[in-house]
């Protein structure tokens, strides 16, 4: 009896861990410049600041082909950086026939500055008008692309903006929701004893995903892992399901495939999105 009493006092004093902003960044800062790659094919990379703020300035790569029908506009995930990506942006400069622009997130990279939600957002809307304005001249097409966490920054210009197209890989719509779904991650015995939870900002934090997603008018793309732990698949449909039924949208579920485990730039997932593209402007 003694024993159950005690096991029900600490049931019951189970405490919660609040995730912070703080917690869903994960820096990583480059102190000098790794040798880059010779280019996948003919494709040759520049170097472009852009200034956000005193002081502040973000910095990035083009990475052009010998040709470009389009411009990719890059957003990667948590725990990356430009120096980590080259092959990759190469590569999909090359598939998707496209001059690529990315830039490293504040606080990542050589960027300046400290990363938060609200500055992912804001800086996102002055990098698609630096693209459009500088690079494409409104010329070319602009496919807003983002991973991840930079999901948040595509589907914020996507609502903002009118780019020839969005594609989101492994998105969410609720930032608490996801949060609180890493509460399975514990072994049973801690879950006894914890629980984690956003913490006040997290869960007032505005605009959500889904509240952008109601403002999204041109074709968007979403791409989602069907054994997704970090973000569940469920949360990706429940965005999918909040954008206009009058967009062009189209959701993808790839088997067997994780949170890490999804290439975009190699069959069978790049033919997807280039018969996606096809029906874009």
């Amino acid at each position: 009896m003694k024993k159950l009493s005690i096991l029900l006092l600490l049931l019951f004093s189970a405490c919660s861990i609040h995730v912070s902003e703080d917690s869903l960044f994960h820096p990583s800062r480059s102190t000098f410049v790794k040798r880059d790659s010779l280019g996948l094919g003919s494709t040759f990379k520049t170097n472009v600041e852009l200034p956000i703020g005193q002081d502040t300035n973000l910095r990035g790569w083009i990475i052009n082909g010998k040709s470009a029908e389009r411009i990719v506009l890059y957003f990667y995930s948590n725990s990356e950086q430009l120096t980590l990506l080259r092959n990759f942006l190469d590569s999909l400069s090359i598939v998707y026939n496209a001059k690529v622009i990315s830039f490293d997130m504040e606080g990542y990279g050589f960027s300046d500055g400290m990363p938060s939600l609200h500055n992912m957002l804001n800086d996102a809307i002055k990098i698609f008008d630096y693209a459009n304005d500088s690079v494409s001249k409104h010329k070319l097409p602009i496919v807003v692309w983002g991973r991840s966490i930079g999901t948040g920054a595509a589907l914020y210009i996507a609502a903002n903006r009118s780019p020839s197209a969005t594609i989101l890989v492994s998105a969410t719509s609720r930032i608490s929701a996801v949060i609180e779904q890493w509460n399975s991650f514990l072994p049973w015995y801690e879950y006894l004893f914890f629980s984690v939870k956003p913490d006040e900002f997290l869960k007032r934090f505005s605009p959500q995903p889904y509240e952008l997603a109601k403002h999204i008018k041109d074709p968007i793309l979403l791409i989602h892992g069907t054994e997704d732990d970090v973000i569940p698949l469920k949360f990706g449909r429940e965005l999918f399901d909040s954008i206009p039924p009058s967009t062009v949208k189209r959701f993808i579920e790839l088997p067997k495939k994780g949170h890490y485990g999804i290439y975009t730039a190699a069959v069978p997932v790049s033919d997807s999105i280039l018969d996606f593209l096809k029906s874009t402007k």
